[in-house]
């Protein structure tokens, strides 16, 4: 697994990267994992875009990348401010509209 911390995106078990780690799984699941930081678009019940934020590791942030329906290429940070995480649109100061659901705290 590549350095630093990543989270098993079905149970939220967090996972130090640098070396082999491994994993028990059900044989009928795939591993899946995303880097600490990570910001994953996900569609809400109501259609419309929430955000999936994987917290990252202390003083450090992460990011995701979201193609809007107009072809825009927008480019969310994560990042801890004042003990929660924040997810922000790169180049902009006010935190994202919509649901976002931080995964792998506590």
């Amino acid at each position: 697994m590549p350095a630093g911390r990543w989270y098993d995106t079905a149970t939220g078990r967090a996972y130090q990267g640098g070396a082999a780690v491994p994993v028990e799984v059900a044989a009928d699941r795939l591993p899946v994992f995303a880097r600490a930081g990570a910001v994953v678009p996900v569609r809400g019940a109501d259609g419309e875009v929430e955000w999936e934020v994987w917290a990252p590791a202390p003083g450090r942030g992460g990011a995701g990348m979201v193609v809007r329906e107009s072809g825009v290429l927008e480019r969310m940070v994560s990042r801890w401010e004042e003990g929660r995480v924040v997810v922000r649109e790169e180049g902009r100061g006010e935190e994202v509209r919509g649901t976002a659901r931080v995964r792998g705290v506590g």
